[in-house]
């Protein structure tokens, strides 16, 4: 029988591991592969569990930075770093199966030893021990938990560590926001009063407020709850078909009435854009940097777009699965005669592959797409479901749009695909929704892009950081204020 004080560590499972595919190399997929292992964690006092997804070579920095330390007069981390480790291997393959066993074995219990030791560590400030082993285990962050007071509540850990993390970015942007100039809106600040709050509540009927919600998108809707209590009061009533409908029409994910989305379910599906987005961006940043320069000193430059900027599917997953299958031809850069192309060779100073199409060609194929009326389970073509991008010529859609997508058939399943493709006399490429593997790297054109097709890449991929850390801070603040 166990001792009433006594408190069993944090407990720490592994869920699989996931093949990963970039294409950083000359837009080869699956050229920096990577195998991406999944673990939940178990808190042994609140009973949470959250999951973590991370790579060997990240285990591997953590455990040489904290060796460091252990060095420098932490010594407690000896014993974290002196644990058993899957050891370093050189590889052909990154799902060789022995060394994914030995790693799935290994790294939980590395994990485990951490989570065990994190309690009882010292605090430390950013970027110090505890920091890195709560942000590396991906703590949850409860802004009203109490500091640690237990050997092994790890949630007291998680909010030390994060209120250092907080106090430094506040104080970075008091500096941003003291440096920056002060605008006629920006000076003007509102402030609720007795009266505002009384046309907020009384001067609407419920009727007119649900009918008045319907226009407003998430962000919209979040400022209208600060405005004042009724406000909050009244759609925190209204919550599930409120997010339902806004997940419905922004970001096309339906959810049955028998279910309760929340505002937590439209922060997750918001992450999960712009963490599509963000990849994308990262991984052609080297080429869209190098037309960038190149469209902006050269006036006859001639490039009218990138392939996967031209177009899109108005469901993103017949979307991806079109992505993975002509991964070769989603970054390609579309010109308008083959002149422009070897103007670019010659003036551009990037180094590295870029695949170039142009528009003048007399000999564009002829695809024949036969009806396929009646075939169980097939969407239509993907020349048929894909639209043209704002400020792109439909001409651009029977020509280079039409030769790389070609007769692809897009299916609900891989085994109605699978059917088709027996019946047929020909072979006839075809997709699924419910292929296996990880999505693209790269992905079609979407409002956030068009949102952002203004900025330099660079300044891409800065904006879409802070959007992905705000959405981490919104989601954290909800949780804590809705599971206390």
């Amino acid at each position: 029988m166990k001792s009433p004080d006594h408190d069993p560590a944090p407990r720490v499972h592994s869920l699989g591991a996931t093949l990963v595919l970039t294409c950083t190399k000359g837009n080869v997929a699956g050229s920096d592969a990577y195998m991406s292992y999944r673990l939940v964690v178990v808190c042994p006092r609140s009973k949470a569990w959250w999951i973590l997804n991370r790579r060997y070579s990240h285990f591997y920095a953590l455990r040489q930075r904290l060796k460091e330390f252990a060095t420098a007069g932490h010594a407690a981390l000896k014993t974290v770093v002196g644990a058993a480790f899957p050891r370093r291997r050189f590889v052909f393959a990154v799902d060789n199966k022995s060394v994914v066993d030995e790693r799935l074995r290994g790294l939980p219990a590395f994990t485990a030893e951490l989570a065990r030791w994190l309690p009882v560590a010292e605090p430390s400030g950013a970027y110090g021990p505890s920091y890195l082993a709560a942000t590396f285990l991906q703590l949850p962050y409860r802004r009203s938990a109490a500091p640690a007071k237990a050997p092994h509540d790890i949630f007291g850990v998680a909010n030390s560590a994060m209120s250092a993390l907080h106090a430094k970015v506040l104080g970075n942007d008091a500096k941003d926001l003291g440096a920056r100039p002060p605008t006629p809106v920006a000076s003007k600040s509102i402030t609720p009063t007795a009266t505002s709050a009384y046309y907020m509540s009384s001067g609407l009927t419920t009727d007119l407020m649900a009918h008045v919600v319907q226009y407003l998108d998430g962000v919209s809707i979040g400022r209208l709850q600060q405005t004042c209590h009724f406000w909050h009061a009244e759609l925190d009533r209204y919550d599930a078909p409120v997010w339902r409908r806004l997940l419905a029409t922004e970001f096309l994910i339906v959810h049955p009435p028998s279910t309760m989305p929340s505002v937590l379910s439209y922060i997750a599906a918001r992450q999960d854009r712009l963490d599509a987005e963000l990849r994308h961006t990262q991984s052609i940043a080297a080429q869209s940097s190098a037309l960038e320069a190149y469209t902006a000193t050269e006036a006859n430059h001639g490039i009218v777009d990138v392939f996967c900027d031209m177009c899109y599917f108005e469901d993103p997953l017949v979307g991806i699965a079109i992505a993975k299958q002509r991964f070769g031809a989603m970054a390609m850069v579309v010109v308008e005669t083959a002149d422009h192309v070897r103007r670019f060779r010659k003036r551009s100073t990037h180094v590295g592959p870029i695949n170039f199409v142009p528009l003048q060609n007399p000999h564009w194929p002829s695809i024949e797409l036969p009806a396929m009326d009646g075939v169980d389970g097939c969407l239509g073509y993907a020349f048929d479901l894909v639209q043209m991008a704002p400020g792109h010529d439909m001409a651009l859609k029977d020509t280079v749009v039409r030769a790389i997508l070609k007769n692809i058939a897009v299916f609900e399943t891989r085994a109605q695909a699978t059917t088709f493709q027996n019946a047929m006399p020909q072979h006839v490429p075809t997709v699924a929704l419910d292929d296996p593997g990880a999505p693209f790297e790269l992905c079609f054109a979407s409002p956030l892009r068009q949102h952002f097709a203004q900025y330099t890449t660079r300044d891409k991929i800065d904006r879409l950081r802070r959007l992905k850390a705000a959405c981490e801070t919104s989601h954290a603040a909800v949780y804590a204020r809705r599971y206390p």
